[in-house]
């Protein structure tokens, strides 16, 4: 199987094809290894999401709580068991605010860096990882941290964006080339949630 990847007329961002056709590449063509591919992925969001509970609230019953709450939802079954990219988006979205969380609260420097990866993974999963980047820059600039001037703070979120550019620069590059705008996708979005807007008032 091959995914059309670099196509012009690709809709989606690259990182879920490209897992899948790695597995299909080396291990199986069965479509079967997606949905193992995307339940492993799923499960996988539950330690994420209790060791991020686990650091912030110390309290490992209401993380395993939390974390069973997220993976048996409805919305997050179906979209694992159907191989869309919910699982993969939540997992680095999730991880993209373990790190951010280690960084302001447990003083590991590296946790910028580490945060920056995986919103640009969340990016290249689905264009709403731009929004993860947007919520957490506004959380470093506006929490109150008086061993933090303002101007450590913008140098952390351009630490940050730097690093999810970078990640993410394969397919804002290749968007920019081929449609003259990096976030063609998103803005694509948006016009057409206006277009349905406009159908449904109709």
């Amino acid at each position: 199987t091959s995914y059309p990847i670099f196509h012009q007329q690709r809709t989606y961002p690259p990182l879920l094809p490209i897992v899948y056709a790695l597995g299909h590449l080396l291990i199986s063509k069965s479509i079967y290894l997606n949905l193992f591919i995307n339940v492993v992925l799923g499960l996988s969001l539950a330690f994420v999401i209790y060791y991020l509970g686990l650091s912030w609230l110390k309290n490992a019953p209401a993380s395993m709580l939390a974390s069973v709450m997220t993976i048996f939802s409805f919305t997050y079954v179906n979209g694992s068991i159907l191989g869309m990219s919910e699982p993969l988006f939540m997992v680095t979205t999730y991880l993209s605010l373990y790190y951010i969380y280690r960084y302001e609260y447990e003083a590991d420097q590296r946790g910028v860096i580490f945060a920056g990866v995986f919103c640009g993974l969340a990016y290249l999963t689905r264009t709403t990882g731009l929004a993860v980047a947007i919520a957490i820059s506004g959380f470093l600039l506006l929490r109150r941290d008086p061993e933090r001037n303002i101007q450590t703070r913008f140098k952390t979120i351009l630490l940050f964006l730097g690093v999810t550019t970078i990640v993410a620069s394969p397919w804002l590059i290749r968007n920019w080339v081929i449609f003259g705008d990096p976030f063609y996708y998103v803005g694509r979005f948006f016009r057409s949630a206006e277009h349905t807007s406009e159908l449904q008032s109709h």
